[in-house]
């Protein structure tokens, strides 16, 4: 798999959000807004590719975070191809990338389903259990 960080203004941020659209919210019945967007013109996207074709891909930000910590979000891959280490790699790139940057941690909300995913990673829990986007999440962090 080839990873690739693109911008709001890239050719396949479009399908990227879509990809997220399609994985993230719709089956929450929730839909982006124009404004949920623009709210991301500072983060980092990274995006997976594989033969030509959009895979997965997740945020790197340190929006709202304390200094020395950023925060992965919005980690998806594709439905058929999930379980097949796209994930992981997408999260070690990102990672990698958030070390060079000089930060020292970084914090994930999890949904309850991917915690272990998370485990294996070399994430831990921290804090309670709480709701966002209708759902259980856990704050897990790593130490960089």
């Amino acid at each position: 798999m080839k990873t690739l960080w693109i911008d709001h203004d890239h050719e396949a941020f479009e399908d990227w959000v879509a990809l997220r659209q399609r994985v993230l919210r719709e089956p929450l019945g929730l839909m982006y807004s124009h404004t949920d967007i623009q709210a991301e013109r500072s983060q980092r996207h990274l995006t997976g590719w594989m033969k030509g074709n959009l895979v997965g891909g997740l945020i790197l930000t340190d929006q709202g975070m304390p200094p020395g910590d950023c925060k992965i979000r919005q980690v998806a891959v594709r439905e058929r191809i999930q379980g097949t280490g796209i994930g992981r790699v997408l999260v070690e790139v990102a990672m990698d990338a958030a070390r060079e940057d000089g930060f020292r941690r970084v914090v994930i909300h999890s949904r309850k389903n991917v915690i272990p995913f998370y485990r294996r990673l070399g994430f831990v829990e921290e804090g309670e259990k709480f709701f966002e986007v209708g759902l259980p999440h856990k704050r897990m962090v790593l130490e960089l």
